[in-house]
């Protein structure tokens, strides 16, 4: 006899009512899909290099008029989903008033992954791509590099443009083409060097 399990699904607007309900309260938890699901959890260099990227933007942001978010949940309201990005950039004219910003207006998403690599590669970028992020990174702490994915297809959940940067590259935001970024100004040292 075999035993069926079902996973109960929930939208994004009986999410938020469990978190004004306080039922979600001390937990690190996200929605992907209708699903609760615990996040990881993130070591001292998983924090430093969210510090790296937030400082490595805020002359962009200064300029362009954009607030960078720090492990804040992002609405993806069609896909019943609130991820919580370790860092994204949103105009901040998006959030005049109390109006959430839409997924695509998002010029910037970022995992840092180093438990987490499966999973922002397996279950993220694919619900990043189907919402329509225009730019997702993954810094890749185990692999000591940044996987710059742009292009999405949101039929495919799927990137069509894929790159990698190490150590001594630099390469231009796709959003502002005159930004450039360095992958050490992102890489954090490890403990070891």
């Amino acid at each position: 006899m075999s035993t069926l399990t079902k996973t109960a699904l929930f939208s994004l607007s009986d999410y938020y009512l469990m978190i004004d309900a306080g039922i979600l309260e001390n937990r690190k938890v996200e929605l992907i899909k209708g699903e609760i699901v615990e996040m990881s959890p993130s070591g001292n260099l998983h924090y430093l290099t969210i510090g790296r990227i937030a400082a490595l933007f805020i002359p962009l942001t200064a300029k362009h008029g954009l607030i960078g978010y720090q492990q804040s949940g992002l609405a993806i309201p069609e896909l019943d989903s609130e991820p919580e990005p370790d860092f994204y950039l949103i105009s901040q004219t998006i959030l005049d008033g109390e109006v959430k910003a839409e997924p695509e207006q998002a010029f910037l998403v970022v995992e840092v992954a180093d438990s987490s690599l499966r999973k922002d590669r397996m279950v993220k970028l694919p619900l990043y791509a189907r919402a329509g992020i225009a730019e997702f990174w993954i810094v890749n702490l185990a692999e000591d590099c940044i996987e710059v994915y742009r292009v999405p297809d949101r039929a495919a959940g799927a990137y069509g443009d894929q790159k990698s940067y190490r150590r001594g590259d630099r390469f231009a935001l796709l959003a502002f083409p005159d930004f450039e970024v360095a992958a050490d100004a992102v890489l954090p040292r490890s403990p070891q060097a």
